[in-house]
């Protein structure tokens, strides 16, 4: 007789995991992508910001980025004007 390896189980469950998970992990890249909009690189503006004594997580810059680009563009305005 063939072994039951109870495998549809275990699919349906990672799958589930993967489709709770799918938009957790674009939000750096859209970081990315909206500081280059700004016209300062990722670094700069990580650095910029350090500079400029804002403490302020990636999470949270993330965040902005998606949900107040006015926010997130003065944020990146002076990151640019202190990393110059």
């Amino acid at each position: 007789m063939p072994r039951v390896k109870r495998g549809t189980g275990s699919k349906k469950r990672r799958n589930r995991i993967f489709e709770a998970a799918k938009g957790y992990y674009g939000s750096r890249h859209r970081l990315l992508k909206t500081a280059r909009e700004h016209g300062i690189s990722y670094s700069r503006l990580i650095h910029g910001l350090e500079v400029a004594g804002v403490e302020v997580d990636r999470k949270i810059l993330a965040e902005l980025a998606v949900k107040d680009p006015k926010a997130f563009g003065d944020l990146a305005a002076l990151a640019k004007s202190q990393a110059a």
